[in-house]
């Protein structure tokens, strides 16, 4: 009698640790594909932050020219300008970031 109820739990037990292995591949693959989408979307913003410190620095740097002598009408466009261009940067990030919501 023992030995018929481990004949056919056997196969039962094992088809039921199969089924939880495949979740839990799929669990982590999908874990996986995440982090990935998260680190590309870190990658942008730390590229955007990077030209933005360059921009900023170089506005800083003219502004001390400025107050050594130049010309301030000529450093307010230049001024004007970066803040422009940073205004289109912020707008292209998010459209990227935008893309790759949409792609997720």
């Amino acid at each position: 009698m023992l030995s018929f109820q481990a004949a056919y739990t056997g196969p039962v037990v094992m088809m039921s640790q199969n089924r939880q292995n495949e979740k839990d591949r799929l669990g982590a693959q999908n874990d996986y594909e995440i982090n990935k989408k998260a680190e590309e979307e870190i990658e942008v913003i730390l590229k955007h932050l990077v030209h933005q410190d360059h921009l900023i620095l170089g506005t800083t740097q003219r502004i001390e020219g400025a107050q050594q002598g130049q010309h301030r009408d000529a450093l307010a466009v230049k001024l004007d300008q970066v803040l422009l261009r940073l205004d289109q940067q912020d707008a292209l990030l998010a459209e990227l970031q935008a893309a790759m919501k949409a792609r997720g």
